[in-house]
């Protein structure tokens, strides 16, 4: 018995093996909160840190957006130079992670290691081999942005 695939037959296959694909991807495991919170503000610390303010934009606050146009405004060339000159970027390590879900807020601290720091208004930049900084967040429309009340600012006391 022969058996003839149509070409109805054939895309009807088709159809049905693509719905499958799509309902087997978007069935993939949802990040939980704290798993997005450390994506986000591993994404915003790359950007911040390599002074890539633009690119940190995305994963601010609206009303944190005047502190990295503040911190952009305060690069000079002698400072484009340093990043220019640099062998690697900074690096950042999450250490600790408090979720608030009654606020909907958190609280993330993070190591930074290998930063340009920004020094008074008129001086150059100068380099750090590692960092503390402690940033805010808040789930906003089920993301995380990072909220900026300042510049972060290096919790260490020795900078080396």
């Amino acid at each position: 018995m022969k058996i003839l695939f149509s070409t109805k037959y054939c895309l009807l296959i088709i159809i049905i093996a693509l719905c499958m694909i799509f309902t087997n991807s978007c069935s993939e495991k949802e990040l939980s909160k704290e798993e997005l919170l450390i994506a986000q503000v591993d994404s915003f610390a790359y950007y911040y840190y390599n002074w890539r303010f633009k690119d940190a934009m995305p994963y601010c606050t609206s009303t944190s957006e005047k502190w990295l146009k503040y911190a952009s405004s305060n690069v000079h060339d002698v400072d484009i130079d340093t990043l220019r000159n640099q062998t690697e970027g900074a690096s950042c390590e999450i250490e600790d992670v408090e979720i608030n879900d009654n606020t909907n807020t958190a609280t993330v601290k993070i190591t930074v290691k290998n930063f340009l720091q920004m020094d008074t208004i008129g001086t150059s930049c100068h380099m750090i081999n590692e960092g503390s900084f402690t940033l805010q967040a808040i789930y906003i429309n089920r993301n995380w942005k990072i909220r900026m009340e300042g510049l972060p600012q290096n919790e260490k006391q020795n900078h080396d």
